[in-house]
């Protein structure tokens, strides 16, 4: 289980009207307590007022937490849905630097985190690079039946009709 909690803010350097700032992790459950005077309920849209450690409010938002192992990494996740501003992001970025074992992610290392805990395999998050890479229709389309695991799951097919025309064909060979 990895020790450390990471975040992450989808527009980054970037002011736009909506930033997502996501958080997983098992420090999950101390920032909410920090961040929030009543906590979001699970797999819910929560609209909350978000404040730093010493109680100044940073912004209104909408959140999302899903426990583990119920979550895209099968960690505690939380979401910070909150205005794009440079400030608010900024600031928010400022004051989970400051928790204990929390820190920003490096890159797809949310992922990396869903494929450890079983949440994704090798070969979704592959679909999952094509689908991000993908410029025309088909190639998304193709993508997304990767992400999704019909690759996967086509492959396990075949291979439980291989593990049983192996054994056929050893009973074959034993009791011929």
């Amino acid at each position: 289980m990895n020790k450390d909690t990471i975040f992450a803010s989808l527009t980054k350097n970037n002011k736009t009207a909506i930033s997502i700032i996501r958080v997983s992790g098992p420090q999950t459950e101390i920032i909410i307590k920090k961040f929030f005077k009543k906590k979001p309920k699970n797999k819910e849209v929560n609209l909350r007022n978000i404040y730093t450690e010493n109680g100044d409010f940073i912004d209104q938002g909408v959140i999302l937490f899903f426990p583990e192992p119920n979550s895209p990494t099968g960690e505690d996740v939380l979401e910070f849905h909150v205005h794009g501003s440079l400030a608010i992001i900024k600031k928010i970025e400022l004051e989970l630097n400051n928790i204990e074992d929390v820190r920003e992610a490096e890159p797809g290392e949310f992922t990396k985190r869903a494929l450890q805990n079983d949440k994704v395999d090798l070969l979704q998050v592959e679909g999952l690079d094509d689908l991000l890479e993908a410029s025309t229709e088909t190639q998304r389309k193709c993508a997304q039946l990767a992400f999704m695991g019909s690759v996967s799951s086509k492959l396990l097919n075949w291979r439980d009709e291989l593990i049983e025309i192996s054994s056929f064909l050893e009973t074959a060979i034993d009791f011929s």
